[in-house]
């Protein structure tokens, strides 16, 4: 079982039967009845062909706030008792949260892999503890940046017959793009996500923001080069005719 912490306040549910011999049926019961036990609603889940075994997800929202420290308190003993109801042996549950800074607390029997958490297997009690510290700052300069990039790159084109104008504007696109590409190092959407800025359908449309940002600095670079070559051949003396 595989739970991934949304930006927007929800959780994405995984789950898959490690042995295969249970049907579509069965495997969407059975998964409706763990994340219920986990988050104390039955939302809709649906089964599709895995890798190898079929895979049931669901999707919860509500999970956290969103906001400047969102915190989420992950309770597993009503995980763990739903499993000895139906007579299943052990489960590897794996919590992930999203590409923000986080502080995770756990039970002894939790293991850390980065930014998750594990437990293999789930026995006793488990529990994590997670309070989530989104950059929403970086990210509103990173679209500040990029913005400024988009700009002064269609203000190069459209100057482009004033070639010292058109290359200065140029030049700041360059390196805004590549301003922008070095902050997307250090934040993500995430953070806006996970601070209340934007909302669902804001994370796909502001995520590709730097790796346009970024094509869009190197065409900046291309207009700056045609601008100082064609200052250079404007600055050259007509040639002698023979």
């Amino acid at each position: 079982m595989i739970i991934t912490m949304t930006p927007d306040g929800g959780a994405d549910v995984r789950i898959r039967a490690a042995d295969g011999s249970r049907s579509d049926a069965e495997l969407q019961g059975l998964s409706g009845q763990l994340v219920q036990a986990v988050f104390g609603r039955r939302p809709e889940v649906t089964v599709q062909a895995g890798d190898v075994y079929p895979l049931a997800r669901a999707h919860v929202d509500g999970v956290f706030r969103p906001g400047p420290h969102p915190t989420f308190r992950f309770d597993g003993t009503a995980l763990r008792a739903a499993l000895v109801a139906r007579g299943l042996p052990d489960m590897v549950l794996r919590l992930e949260t999203p590409s923000v800074p986080e502080r995770i607390r756990t039970d002894a029997g939790a293991r850390r892999d980065g930014a998750a958490v594990e437990w293999q297997p789930l026995s006793g009690h488990p529990w994590a503890e997670l309070r989530l510290r989104p950059r929403p700052g970086l990210w509103l300069i990173q679209m500040t940046v990029a913005v400024v990039c988009f700009g002064c790159l269609a203000a190069a084109f459209v100057m482009r017959d004033r070639i010292g104008i058109s290359a200065g504007l140029a030049a700041l696109a360059a390196c805004g793009g590549g301003t922008v590409a070095v902050l997307a190092l250090n934040v993500r959407t995430d953070d806006a996500g996970v601070a209340g800025l934007i909302g669902r359908n804001g994370l796909l449309p502001c995520a590709l923001v730097p790796p346009l940002a970024f094509v869009a600095g190197v065409a900046a670079l291309v207009v700056l080069a045609k601008n100082i070559r064609g200052r250079i051949s404007a600055g050259r003396p007509p040639g002698r005719s023979h």
